[in-house]
């Protein structure tokens, strides 16, 4: 065998080929400042829709248009706000559900009226949990597989309840717990622990803005440095929210939520189906 052929060989398998199905998303914004939203095109039978891709939705979540209000109701759910308070949703049957190249048959959705914040369709967990995901934000698109580079070292990933996922962080070297949220357009940090931290975050200004279930707060922001998985990420925009109703349902030590500002930076492995992530420069 010449050198030039063993060459191109040894390219060719260094390199990952896999034909995997895809979920191409657009990043819509600003919403306020820096932050955005990954939203994408989805069917609901043969109903289309534009629709936002929400790691931090446990399930996913329509609105009470015409469409669907023809859906019976199935049982009933539920939607928290991040004060507390619950929204009483129906839950209804959709039989057929297509997200970029990806098939679901019988996807239970909540189907919200008001004070649903979103004007687009929810796509939570319930979607993504047996699934592996690459999120490459060089080409816009997800990869349902394992894209990562071979030099890039795997983690376990926090999974909770089986609704959430998270990652760990460094705020300024002290290590906590985050859930990674790509429905959160800025990410953000338990008011209790900026109050109980001052010295590690600097104040920016306060805004108003709207939860989940359309409630509108008033929010401090500031400045800080956090490290994933060794990389140092500096002047990190986050809000100061009330992680009381996250840390009741999910885990008492998460004290950020991993938002667009920070993960759109990088490119990233989600493996729901075999508990592991992993991070890496675009």
């Amino acid at each position: 065998m010449n050198c030039k052929l063993l060459l191109s060989l040894t390219v060719l398998l260094a390199v990952k080929t896999y034909a995997f199905e895809t979920i191409k998303f657009k990043t819509v914004g600003p919403l306020f400042g820096e932050s955005k939203q990954l939203q994408t095109e989805c069917t609901f039978e043969n109903y289309s829709k534009t629709c936002i891709i929400d790691t931090g939705a446990r399930q996913s979540a329509v609105g009470e248009d015409s469409f669907f209000l023809q859906y019976p109701v199935a049982s009933q759910g539920e939607m928290t706000g991040f004060n507390g308070e619950v929204i009483i949703t129906d839950e209804i049957l959709i039989n057929n559900f297509k997200i970029g190249e990806l098939v679901l048959s019988n996807l239970l959705v909540d189907r919200v009226g008001v004070g649903f914040a979103s004007k687009n369709p929810i796509i939570g967990n319930d979607v993504y949990w047996n699934l592996t995901m690459t999120f490459d934000f060089n080409q816009n698109v997800i990869y349902l597989g394992d894209q990562s580079p071979d030099d890039v070292k795997h983690a376990g990933l926090d999974t909770y309840h089986e609704k959430w996922i998270g990652i760990p962080v460094q705020i300024e070297g002290d290590k906590v717990k985050s859930l990674w949220d790509t429905g959160a357009s800025l990410s953000a940090v338990d008011i209790r622990y900026i109050e109980e931290n001052l010295a590690n975050f600097k104040f920016v200004r306060e805004i108003e803005a709207e939860d989940g279930v359309g409630n509108i707060v008033k929010t401090k922001v500031y400045k800080t440095r956090l490290n994933i998985s060794g990389i140092s990420i500096q002047d990190v925009t986050v809000v100061a929210i009330d992680f009381k109703k996250i840390q009741n349902d999910v885990d008492p030590d998460i004290k950020v939520i991993v938002g667009y500002n920070i993960y759109s930076k990088f490119n990233w492995l989600i493996d729901y189906k075999n508990k592991k992530w992993a991070v890496w420069q675009k």
